[in-house]
C-alpha cells in the first residue's frame, strides 16, 4: 500500500486546458490505494485532523450524556440501598467502585459497539462521513475496534487533549494515531462523487421485432432439407416440391402475397420462410408446440 505523491510541477496550460483545469481542480487530500486479490484498486481518502477532532467532540458529548444518565440511575438505586447512619458504610465504597467501572465500560464500549455494529462508524463519524477500516480496505471487526480504543487512553494525553493522538496523525503517512497503528486500522473519509449522466440520443429508437417460430420441428426439418437440396433438383421436380411444401405450409408463409402455385414464387416464399425460422432459432426461439426441456435446448444451443 502506498500513498500517491502530489503531481509534479508542470508548465502553464493552454487556454483550453486551463478551462478544463478550472472545472477539475487538483485535490490536496491524502489518499491510499488498496489493490485486492482480484486486481481491483480502491482509492481511500484519509480523514484529516480537523474532521476527526470534530467527530471526537461529538462522540464526547454523547458519552457525557450517557454517563450522566448512568450516574443518575446509580445514584437513585444507591439512595434506596444505603444505610441510614451518619457514617459511610460498605455500600458507599461498593457504589463508587461500581460507578467507576460503569463509566469505563461506557467510554470504552461506546466506540466498540458502534464501530463493530455500524461498520466502523460512531455517531460523530457518521455525521462527518468518516469510517474506520482495516489495512487493506476490510471492514473493521470487534477485535480491531477493541484494540484501537484501548490505546485511546494514551492518545488522550496530556489531560484528555488528544495531544499525542493529533501528533501521531500529523506525522504518520497514513494519518494514524497510536491506536490505529497498533490495531492496523485507518480512518477514511467518504465523499459523494457526482458524475454527469451520458447525453441521451434524440433519435427515435426502432423497436426490434420479437422473433417467433411458425413451424414445428418436423416441418422445419423438411423445409431445411428441401432448401439445402434444391440446387441438385431439376426445374420440374423443384417446382413440384415447392408447390407441395407451399400448400402444406400455407398458414406460415409470409402474409400479403398471392397463394398461387407458380414454381418460382413458391420457392421464393419458402426461402424467406426458412431464413426467418433459422434466425428465430439462432436467437433462442423454440419451435412451435415445443414445451419444457425442448424449449430450453434451443436457448442453450443458441
Amino acid at each position: 500500500m502506498s500513498v500517491q505523491p502530489p503531481p509534479p510541477f508542470s508548465s502553464p496550460p493552454s487556454s483550453a486546458n486551463a478551462r478544463g483545469a478550472a472545472r477539475a481542480p487538483a485535490s490536496l487530500s491524502q489518499t491510499v490505494d488498496v489493490e485486492t486479490p482480484e486486481l481491483v484498486v480502491f482509492s481511500y481518502t484519509i480523514a484529516g485532523v480537523g474532521s476527526r477532532a470534530l467527530a471526537a467532540v461529538i462522540d464526547s458529548f454523547v458519552i457525557i450524556a450517557l454517563i450522566f444518565s448512568l450516574l443518575l440511575t446509580l445514584a437513585g438505586f444507591a439512595s434506596t440501598q444505603a444505610p441510614t447512619g451518619p457514617k459511610p458504610g460498605v455500600f458507599d465504597a461498593w457504589g463508587l467502585a461500581i460507578m467507576a467501572i460503569a463509566i469505563f465500560c461506557v467510554q470504552w464500549g461506546y466506540y466498540i459497539v458502534f464501530e463493530g455494529v455500524f461498520d466502523g462508524q460512531t455517531l460523530g463519524k457518521r455525521l462527518l462521513r468518516l469510517r474506520v477500516v482495516r489495512d487493506g480496505g476490510y471492514s473493521v471487526n470487534f477485535g480491531a475496534s477493541a484494540i484501537r480504543n484501548l490505546v485511546r487512553f494514551i492518545d488522550l494525553q496530556p489531560f484528555g487533549t488528544y495531544g499525542v493522538g493529533m501528533l501521531s496523525v500529523i506525522f504518520s503517512k497514513q494519518g494514524k494515531r497510536l491506536g490505529d497503528i497498533v490495531a492496523g486500522t485507518i480512518v477514511v473519509r467518504e465523499a459523494l462523487v457526482r458524475q454527469l449522466a451520458p447525453p441521451q440520443s434524440k433519435e427515435p429508437t426502432q423497436a426490434t421485432p420479437a422473433l417467433e417460430t411458425l413451424l414445428t420441428e418436423d416441418e422445419y426439418i423438411v423445409l431445411e432439407r428441401f432448401i439445402e437440396r434444391r440446387g441438385a433438383l431439376d426445374q420440374e421436380r423443384r417446382s413440384a416440391l415447392a408447390a407441395q411444401l407451399a400448400s402444406r405450409l400455407a398458414s406460415a408463409l409470409p402474409a400479403g402475397e398471392p397463394s398461387f402455385s407458380g414454381g418460382s414464387t413458391d420457392l421464393a416464399r419458402l426461402v424467406r420462410l426458412y431464413d426467418a425460422e433459422r434466425a428465430a432459432r439462432a436467437h433462442g426461439a423454440a419451435a412451435r408446440q415445443q414445451r419444457g426441456a425442448a424449449r430450453e435446448r434451443n436457448v442453450l444451443i443458441a
